[in-house]
C-alpha cells in the first residue's frame, strides 16, 4: 500500500498521465479525423523547430509560460493507440523508408519523386502526420504540442496547438502557425 501511494504522490507531481497525454493529442488531431482523408502519425514524437526560429509575436500568441514548457519537456512518448479511423500510425523507419530515407518535413514537401514513391508505398493515404510531446503549463489546465504535417510538394505546415480542460474535457483553444507550404 504503502509503494502503491508513493507512485501516485509521483505521478501527480510529474504529470506521468499517459491516458491525460493521449486525450490531448486526441483533441490536437481532431480536425485529422472529420472527413474521408487517411493520414499515417509517426508514432515517434517529434521535436518542435528550434526556439530561436520562432518569432516573438509567435511566442506571445502562443504564450510564453507554454513555449517553456514545451521546451522544456522530456517527455517522449510512442503513440500507440488508435486515434480515429482516419490516422494510421506508422514507425519512422516506415514513413523514411517510403519517403527513400527523407526524414524531416523540411526535406520532404519539395521533392515529387519521393512523394511518388510515398503514395506508391501508402496508395489512398493524403499524407504524413508528426506531433510533439505534450507540454502542461504549471497549474495543468493548459496544454500545447507542435504539429506538422505533408502531403506532398508544397503542401504541408506546422502549427502550435494550445488546449484547455474544461468541464473534464481537453478543448482546442486555438492554432497558432509557425509554417505553410
Amino acid at each position: 500500500m504503502r509503494n502503491y501511494f508513493f507512485i501516485l504522490i509521483f505521478m501527480s507531481l510529474h504529470g506521468c498521465s499517459h491516458a491525460e497525454d493521449f486525450d490531448v493529442m486526441k483533441t490536437a488531431l481532431g480536425g485529422y479525423c472529420k472527413g474521408n482523408d487517411v493520414y499515417i502519425l509517426q508514432s515517434e514524437t517529434i521535436k518542435p523547430p528550434s526556439r530561436d526560429q520562432l518569432s516573438e509575436s509567435l511566442i506571445k500568441d502562443v504564450g510564453e509560460d507554454l513555449i517553456n514548457a514545451l521546451y522544456a519537456s522530456k517527455n517522449s512518448p510512442l503513440i500507440s493507440e488508435k486515434i480515429c479511423s482516419q490516422i494510421n500510425i506508422e514507425k519512422s523507419l516506415t514513413i523514411e523508408k517510403a519517403l527513400e530515407g527523407k526524414k524531416e518535413v523540411k526535406d520532404i514537401v519539395f521533392e515529387d519523386e519521393h512523394w511518388e514513391h510515398f503514395y506508391h508505398v501508402f496508395p489512398g493515404v493524403k499524407g504524413v502526420i508528426y506531433i510533439s510531446s505534450v507540454a502542461y503549463s504549471s497549474n495543468r489546465k493548459s496544454a500545447i504540442v507542435f504539429l506538422a504535417s505533408a502531403c506532398g510538394p508544397l503542401c504541408g505546415g506546422s502549427t502550435f496547438i494550445v488546449m484547455s480542460y474544461k468541464e473534464k474535457k481537453w478543448r482546442h483553444v486555438k492554432s497558432v502557425q509557425f509554417s505553410q507550404s
